[in-house]
């Protein structure tokens, strides 16, 4: 097997360093005569040159895809917060339509709904543009910060055009 181009360039390199510094031997290494002439003698620095812009063409990159995956990551998060939110929304939206109408178990093909009691309640978001800044973080609504404001008399006015408890300590099975 062959010598790596930089490698073999290196040795090549040194053989002609050698030689010079025989051949001159009370010139200064790094005179511009000798620095000149041993670059002549190989292609050792442009090997040098070449990987050094390696170095910084992969550094470039990977800082590249790095923020690429950090976007992507960031947003497969909110996407998959706002598709949870989605389903919750659907979930207590269904459960409150089951209560009105008196149902406690639907049996389709495919699936059967039925209503549970003593479950913890759950927030449904009625206008999420009335909610208060305080209540919101990056991606969806914080959820159990409304819920504990729509528990205390003193914050419930905060909250109570944006959301309410949907499920009145009852809860929607999926089967």
């Amino acid at each position: 097997m062959s010598k790596p181009v930089l490698e073999w360039e290196a040795d090549k390199h040194a053989a002609a360093f050698k030689a010079m510094r025989e051949a001159f031997p009370d010139t200064d290494p790094e005179d511009p005569f000798f620095t000149g002439s041993l670059e002549g003698l190989s292609d050792f620095y442009e090997c040098i040159d070449a990987k050094v812009e390696q170095i910084h063409r992969d550094s470039a990159e990977i800082a590249g895809l790095q923020k690429m995956i950090d976007d992507y990551v960031s947003k497969k998060n909110e996407a998959i917060a706002r598709a949870k939110a989605r389903v919750d929304t659907i979930r207590t939206r269904l459960l409150m339509v089951m209560q009105q109408t008196g149902e406690t178990k639907i049996k389709r093909n495919g699936y059967t709904l039925s209503v549970t009691a003593n479950s913890k309640p759950r927030v449904l978001l009625l206008d999420e543009s009335k909610l208060p800044d305080d209540y919101r973080r990056k991606g969806p609504p914080n959820l159990t910060l409304i819920a504990e404001a729509l528990n205390d008399p003193e914050r419930r006015a905060e909250v109570q055009d944006a959301a309410t408890f949907a499920n009145k300590n009852e809860t929607l099975t999926l089967r």
